[in-house]
């Protein structure tokens, strides 16, 4: 009897601390939880045109963050970091990207600068402008997601140009997507 009521302190001690730290998570996150402040988590959509002129869509897929306590106390991850997917579809195709970032205020609802990573580096698309990053100072509302976009152009042998004489390999790209309901 005294074992089973040892298991059962212990069990609800760890249940006890696990919920703490749980609310924590969601206490540092109000970007990815909370009801009263617009969400960056979510799925956004919209249209751009990349340096080339074509017309592109983005819809970019942002996660709710991970709960992994023990890797955090490790790493110090930083709280503020998110990730993601993102798909950009054109007449040339389909590239898609993971997409990974960081929360610079919470309070002004603003991002730091977002990585595009590709998802898989062999289907990429070659002579096109494929995203490259989304510029610090981004921001969010309810329903929309404002982003400065930046590229770089894929040659046909998969490797990345760039030539300070054609503006086009240094223009950015304002875009701003609307949450889409799933």
């Amino acid at each position: 009897m005294k074992a089973f009521r040892l298991w059962g302190g212990l069990l609800l001690l760890l249940g006890l601390l696990y919920g703490v730290q749980y609310v924590y998570h969601r206490w540092q996150r109000p970007w990815a939880y909370d009801s009263a402040t617009p969400r960056l988590v979510g799925h956004w959509f919209g249209p751009f045109k990349d340096p080339d002129g074509v017309p592109k869509t983005l819809e970019l897929e942002i996660f709710e963050p991970e709960v992994d306590w023990l890797y955090r106390r490790r790493h110090r991850k930083n709280d503020q970091n998110f990730k993601g997917l993102a798909r950009v579809k054109s007449r040339l195709g389909m590239e898609q990207y993971r997409v990974e970032g960081v929360i610079r205020n919470t309070k002004q609802q603003t991002l730091n600068r977002i990585t595009f990573l590709f998802q898989d580096e062999q289907t990429r698309l070659r002579n096109n402008f494929n995203l490259m990053t989304a510029e610090e100072g981004g921001n969010w509302e309810s329903e929309a997601l404002t982003l400065t976009l930046t590229f770089r152009y894929i040659t046909e042998r998969g490797s990345a140009f760039s030539s300070s004489n054609d503006l086009r390999y240094t223009t950015t790209v304002p875009v701003r997507l609307k949450r889409m309901n799933p």
